[in-house]
């Protein structure tokens, strides 16, 4: 990444970047967020902000939290099958903590010193992607699972206590600890997001073993940056490499 100084003496406008009466320094790769072009320097920074600190310092408090709920409800007792619902809808909603707590996903968007700064990938050292990218991919899976799951456990919970109002003599007989359990897994278990899973998964192996040096990477990247209809999507440092 290449820093530029200029020294001004009027406003003008340079790269999407507007300079005034002192000596700024600009990065151009600051503007992007892999080949997407962001509107401004303040907007990536708050995108930078979002993704990297306070969406996985917001996630870790919620996990702590989900863990004192699970202890509560595991004192408390699992023999009712309200506290059977509420400890799954804890353990979903861990599950989803796992797509904002993926550093894999982080790394992947604003990994430091890449080869190619504006484009996604892992451009590192091949053991190191492999492990970026299986660790990466198993944390995002939970995290789609357990939003799956998330939004049907509600719902349980809402037929379990309309049952308790209006059928209260045949609802111990109706509901029982053993139903409710199965219920649930059949959830865990019924995952409709599975095939969109293994493409996602698919997407994020083809483009986790980036390396500077790869002759297959430097081929589809040269097609790519040919065949764009956004030039700004190749800076200079890839068509250099090219």
């Amino acid at each position: 990444m290449e820093n530029v100084s200029y020294l001004v003496t009027k406003e003008f406008t340079v790269q999407n970047a507007t300079f005034s009466w002192e000596k700024t320094t600009l990065s151009y790769e600051a503007y992007y967020v892999c080949w997407f072009q962001t509107s401004s320097y303040e907007e990536y920074i708050t995108y930078l902000g979002m993704m990297c600190y306070v969406n996985p310092a917001v996630s870790f408090v919620g996990l702590i939290s989900n863990m004192i709920s699970l202890a509560i409800l595991r004192r408390s007792g699992l023999h009712k099958p309200s506290n059977i619902l509420l400890f799954g809808l804890v353990i979903a909603d861990s599950m989803c903590l796992s797509t904002t707590l993926n550093y894999g996903i982080i790394l992947f968007y604003f990994g430091p010193n890449k080869p190619f700064s504006r484009l996604c990938g892992f451009q590192y050292v091949d053991s190191l992607n492999v492990y970026l990218a299986v660790t990466s991919i198993i944390m995002e899976f939970i995290g789609f699972w357990g939003q799956y799951v998330n939004t049907w456990i509600p719902i349980l919970i809402t037929l379990e206590r309309l049952l308790a109002i209006f059928r209260p003599m045949t609802f111990k007989s109706i509901v029982t600890k053993r139903r409710t359990i199965a219920l649930q897994l059949s959830f865990h278990k019924n995952n409709n997001d599975i095939k969109e899973q293994v493409e996602v998964i698919n997407l994020v192996q083809s483009s986790s073993l980036i390396n500077k040096n790869n002759a297959y990477f430097n081929v589809n990247l040269r097609h790519f940056c040919n065949n764009t209809s956004n030039p700004h999507r190749c800076g200079a440092d890839v068509h250099e490499s090219l």
